[in-house]
Parts: structure tokens; sequence; C-alpha cells
């Protein structure tokens, strides 16, 4: 729900500069959507994800934390379907929240030298790959939305470019005028919302805990699962797909030939990366 708060903000002797966050639970678990928007969706109706598997195949120390505990495996179409209602339900209404912020701020006349961001959190699985939660480096999980408006931001386009969502911060400095600090490690993407550039990063990089590294180009994903020492669990091995050719992530080619020099080359790409960031995996590779 919307804070009270939220609407006294936008008033018409509004004269000094704002900023406002609302933080959404919606729709992470417990699914809970008021009745209304709970009947929106039929979960007989509901279509199953394409990449749905009844149990997810690869032991990536994941399977028995709490968001995967939510239902039996071998996933049931059923109670997955139901799950997918809800969450869609919830989306919903976190939806109609969000059109009560944006009407008071059109009310209140300051819509035009306003910049809004819509963002989230992971995306949840839901029965995608046969995972309920958002410990995966898969595209339902990974990618989340990310919609920016206000003055001097172009209407209706839409950009592939690879941001992170701490990129945020030196953008929004840049379109304010405000001074980025020297101590900020992350790139504004302001040159790509006003099209002077298509990109800020080559490669998208993933980091879980002590089992999983990921790095991601716009054509292949190379995940890398590890086994914890700390917890006892997991697996050594890697995952490689092809998201033009396979873009739900479904065909494993770690071990098909025709790909070995992109499988080579992202290697080296996330093991130089780790390198780089000290990370306390290793990053020696086969």
């Amino acid at each position: 729900m919307v804070c009270r708060c939220c609407h006294p903000v936008f008033n018409e002797e509004q004269t000094k500069p704002f900023f406002l966050t609302v933080a959404f639970t919606a729709p992470h678990d417990p699914r809970t959507p008021p009745q209304e928007y709970k009947d929106m969706y039929k979960p007989n109706e509901v279509p199953l994800p394409a990449n749905f598997y009844s149990e997810y195949p690869y032991e990536d120390g994941y399977k028995n934390i709490r968001d995967e505990k939510l239902l039996p495996f071998p996933r049931n179409v059923d109670s997955v379907r139901n799950e997918i209602a809800l969450y869609y339900g919830m989306i919903s209404h976190m939806d109609t929240q969000i059109g009560r912020i944006l009407e008071a701020l059109d009310n209140s006349g300051l819509a035009d030298n306003t910049i809004v961001i819509y963002a989230s959190d992971n995306g949840l699985a839901v029965g995608h790959h046969g995972l309920l939660g958002k410990m995966s480096f898969y595209r339902q999980s990974l990618n989340v939305p990310l919609i920016i408006k206000g003055s001097g931001i172009p209407k209706n386009t839409k950009t592939d470019a690879f941001v992170y969502l701490y990129d945020l911060y030196p953008t929004i400095c840049e379109i304010v005028g405000i001074e980025v600090p020297q101590t900020v490690e992350s790139s504004s993407f302001l040159s790509i919302l006003k099209g002077d550039s298509t990109a800020v990063h080559q490669y998208m990089f993933g980091a879980l805990a002590d089992l999983k590294r990921s790095v991601t180009t716009k054509q292949f994903k190379l995940i890398r699962h590890y086994y914890s020492k700390n917890e006892m669990h997991g697996t050594d091995e890697y995952l490689f797909y092809d998201l033009k050719n396979d873009p739900l992530e479904i065909i494993n080619q770690i071990q098909n030939p025709e790909y070995s020099q992109e499988i080579s080359k992202l290697k080296e790409v996330l093991a130089n990366w780790q390198e780089e960031k000290n990370d306390f995996l290793p990053n020696k590779y086969d």
C-alpha cells in the first residue's frame, strides 16, 4: 500500500527540491493480494512458463532455502499455477498504488519537473526452471525492470544496454546537476538515455555468496557454480547458454564443442573480473 505520508509531499506550494522513495514489499511472498486482485487471475487459466521444470536439474546449494520450500518437490502444476495467479494479483495491486502516486504528482503540477524511476528487486522464479525464489542467474531473476520518465528523458524509447541498479546514483546526480563523488565506483548511463552512446558496460557480472558467479553478454551467459566449504553443499560446475537462440535458457551448452571458443573467452573474462575485485572464491578455471 502507498503510505499516507506520500500525498502531502506534493502540493502547489512545493518550491524546494524533494526526493521520495516508496519501497513495496509486493510481489514478494507471502502472496496475499486483496480479494479484488486475487479474483483477477484464475489459476486454471494461468499459463505455465515455457521453461517450467518439475525439479531444478542442478545442485546449486539453494534447493533447501526458505523460498524453495514454499512448495514441495517435484513441483505440482496446479500449485505452481496458483502461485503465479497470486503473484500476478499482487503485481496488479502494486500497479494501482503506483498509479495513485503518479496521479498525485500530476495533480500537484510538479510532474513536468520531476524524474520518476521505477525499478525492482530481483525477480522471483515462480515456476521457471522448477524454482520459486530469486537465488539464480537466470533471466527471470537476474533481469529487473527499469523505467525512467521526466524532463529531458526521451519518450517511448527502449534500450537493451547493460546497466546495474547501482548505476542509478551517478546517473541521477548527472541528471539533476550534482557532482558525482569520486568514491562512486558505478557508471552513469545518462549518455545512453540521451542517445549519445549505446553502452557503458560490455559485460554484466553476478556474484552470489560463495556459491555462484556469472558473466553475461548480449548473446551468451556463463554461470559458475561452486561447492561451499562453509555450508557443505553446492557443486563445482559451469553452465553456458546461447541467449540469442535459447532465450528461455533451457539448453546448457557447456559440453557443446561448437561453443568452445565462446566458453573459453567468458571463463577468462570472469576469472579476470574476479581477480580485479579480489574475489574470495578461486578464479582459476579448467
